[in-house]
């Protein structure tokens, strides 16, 4: 007879972890390189720019044109690739690094206009955009709207000659792209949602097999140490005696691994009544005499559950530390009562069946009380 092999799960979490990391990081790396490809990409938009310079030669002044259109276009790149790394760091050194970049690259882009003329007024459209990839959203918009009004007082008053669709693109890519960082920070707060939430999961999974591992085999074992002790007793005299135990110690193991694996599975079913036939099972073995009620009374449905555990959790402690005689159990619509008269609580810390039990009780709207009688103890599980 072999138990489930329980380590199996653990590996396969481990692996799954792993493996979602690993997809994390390439999807992330691959992310990454598709973005700085699209920034690139934009870049022919100041190709027709850089012809002309290009075609007005050193006497018009058109390749030092072209060299700040090339330091503009590096800067360009280089803000805009560095610009996740600017959000995650701190506020106050991002929002100063941001400036800063964004500041060189608009620097650049004036030099651009002072050396080729209205034809590269495209270069207001990348420095809007550069705004809105590294600046807070509502500076970015201010620097958008500053740039418009800018453009449209140079075309009304400094007998500026670019196209007024600069204009329209400025304010075309500092509404999408701040859309988008919209969407990207939601879908970001979205996914560590979820990721709270299988943690959560992975948590509280946990902490239901601890506890049900707990309870399964604390009082199975407790039953088959005491069952094989008295095998062990009468087995010299009374060999029939003995055999009937070793019959109990197996279905004791039996119905355990049956149990062990329902936890593992994730179902853990309980009877109230079998539980008070158990009870009688252990108590008897243990030399205690039990006075129940021999049959369970009308009790909500939903009750019936943590009156289990509580019986089961009370009737194992009785065994393995009260030193009792006797053991009562009491059974109403509301509440459980399991009285012992043995050595009492003595002052001990709860262990993890009780702490177990105050938590399965909780649950379901109930409450724990243990305290001390005279001699013994009293277990009490009730709803309000």
């Amino acid at each position: 007879m072999s138990l489930p092999r329980l380590s199996g799960a653990s590996v396969h979490d481990v692996t799954t972890d792993t493996t979602t990391q690993q997809r994390a990081v390439g999807s992330a790396g691959w992310s990454a390189r598709f973005g700085l490809v699209l920034i690139v990409v934009w870049l022919v938009f100041l190709v027709p720019a850089f012809g002309r310079a290009w075609a007005t030669g050193v006497a018009g002044g058109g390749w030092g044109g072209c060299l700040a259109l090339i330091a503009f276009s590096l800067a360009y790149v280089g803000t805009l690739a560095g610009s996740a790394e600017l959000r995650r760091r701190g506020d106050s050194v991002r929002v100063g690094v941001a400036w800063l970049c964004w500041a060189t690259v608009a620097g650049l882009g004036v030099a651009v206009l002072a050396w080729v003329g209205p034809s590269a007024g495209a270069v207001a459209i990348f420095t809007a955009a550069t705004a809105v990839e590294v600046l807070p959203p509502g500076q970015a918009l201010g620097v958008g709207v500053l740039l418009v009004v800018g453009n449209e007082a140079a075309r009304a008053f400094g007998g500026w000659t670019s196209d007024a669709s600069v204009s329209f693109g400025i304010a075309a890519v500092v509404s999408v792209l701040l859309g988008w960082r919209h969407l990207v920070a939601r879908n970001h707060d979205l996914h560590e949602a979820r990721e709270e939430l299988a943690r959560l999961a992975v948590v509280e999974e946990r902490e239901r097999f601890s506890r049900d591992l707990h309870d399964i085999l604390g009082h199975s074992l407790t039953v088959i140490a005491i069952k094989a002790e008295l095998a062990g007793k009468v087995v010299r005299h009374d060999p029939a005696r003995a055999e009937a135990e070793l019959a109990d110690l197996e279905s004791l193991a039996r119905d355990a691994l049956a149990e062990v694996r329902h936890a593992v599975g994730g179902y853990r079913g309980i009877d109230l009544a079998t539980e008070l036939g158990r009870a009688q099972i252990a108590l008897d073995a243990a030399g205690v005499a039990l006075h129940a009620p021999d049959s369970v009374p009308l009790i909500p449905a939903d009750r019936h559950e943590v009156f289990a555990w509580a019986v089961r959790e009370g009737v194992t402690n009785v065994v393995r530390h009260a030193h009792a005689m006797t053991c009562r159990i009491s059974l109403d619509a509301r509440r459980v009562q399991i009285a012992d008269d043995g050595v009492g609580t003595q002052e001990a810390p709860e262990g993890n069946g009780l702490m177990g039990l105050r938590e399965r009780a909780h649950t379901h709207g109930a409450r724990v009380i243990v305290s001390a009688l005279n001699p013994g103890c009293l277990l009490t599980v009730e709803f309000a």
